[in-house]
């Protein structure tokens, strides 16, 4: 059993989207947000949270603005290859249940797996018997904490029928389902790709801490980084959240 120690959190300095450019052997972190939609900024943080370096376009304003340079053996956040078995991409996002094949296409989650969704805050007790299941399913990043047990940050998109139908769009058709985008952290074995949700979820008791849009996760030995994006928070700014690793 592997466990975690959280040590600390860094803040960025935005409230919208962050990643992990990389770590680097002396376990410096390399970071870059995105704000505004358009500009960029990164920084170098030690290994204590301390800001070493920082370059940021300034919406604009930084005439002067060029990108960290970064070191030769960063160790850099890995997209998904062992967990890509989880990329699913399913119904539309909203519309009619009936010509959308919604409960089809829909991978559907049990009561224990719904209960997440409140956990986090996504959905209250009196909407469980109206979520549908996944429809969109999008590992953003992995890291293999121990043999063939892996961390990921993964993006999951959960339809739900609507007690009312919505007029939408320029026709006013009726749609009678919506959906529900959000992040979390998990747990991954290769063994177990169907581990449910409510077993595999990294939540703060697990943790340590709240996340609120993992974005990128990197481990170096007993270390674990990673990015918790601010956006559609209403809190932050976003964070680094550093990691003990722990054989229980």
């Amino acid at each position: 059993m592997v466990t975690f120690t959280h040590l600390r959190s860094i803040p960025l300095f935005y409230h919208e989207w962050c990643g992990l450019l990389g770590v680097d052997e002396q376990l410096n972190i390399y970071v870059e947000e995105i704000y505004e939609d358009t500009w960029v900024a990164q920084y170098q943080f030690n290994f204590s949270g301390e800001l070493i370096r920082r370059v940021d376009e300034g919406r604009g304003q930084n005439g002067h603005f060029a990108r960290l340079e970064l070191p030769p053996d960063l160790r850099t956040p890995q997209p998904a290859r062992v967990a890509a078995v989880l990329n699913y991409g399913g119904a539309r996002w909203h519309g009619d249940l009936e010509a959308d094949r919604v409960v089809d296409l829909a991978m559907p989650l049990s009561l224990e797996e719904r209960q997440v969704l409140v956990k986090m805050g996504l959905q209250s007790e009196a909407m469980l018997p109206y979520i549908l299941g996944i429809i969109h399913s999008y590992v953003l990043s992995e890291a293999e904490v121990r043999p063939n047990l892996f961390v990921l940050c993964r993006r999951l998109r959960v339809a739900y029928r609507l007690s009312v139908p919505q007029a939408r769009g320029e026709d006013g058709a009726l749609e009678n389902y919506d959906s529900v985008e959000f992040a979390l952290a998990q747990w991954f074995d290769p063994a177990q790709p169907d581990r449910p949700l409510h077993a595999s979820w990294l939540g703060p008791e697990a943790l340590g801490v709240r996340l609120n849009w993992p974005m990128d996760v990197i481990a170096c030995g007993d270390t674990l980084f990673l990015a918790d994006s601010a956006y559609r928070s209403g809190r932050g700014p976003s964070a680094i959240h550093i990691f003990q690793i722990h054989d229980a």
